[in-house]
């Protein structure tokens, strides 16, 4: 009985160890996921940025005509 008892104790201490660790991961996951995230918003709105301007210099030389 005791034997059963360590070694149930055991491997609920192993699979909290996992769990923590898995935790761990997920929320690194979660970390670049967001840093990815807005990163890409960055950029997207950068060349937003840029592309409004090409055309407002279209527009300008289009005026010169």
């Amino acid at each position: 009985f005791i034997y059963n008892r360590q070694l149930i104790e055991k491997n609920i201490g192993e699979l909290q160890k996992t769990k923590r660790e898995l935790i761990q991961t997920i929320q690194d996951l979660k970390t670049k996921y967001e840093h990815l995230t807005l990163m890409i918003d960055t950029l997207l709105f950068d060349n937003i940025v840029m592309i409004d301007k090409i055309f407002r210099n279209f527009e300008a030389l289009e005026s010169l005509k």
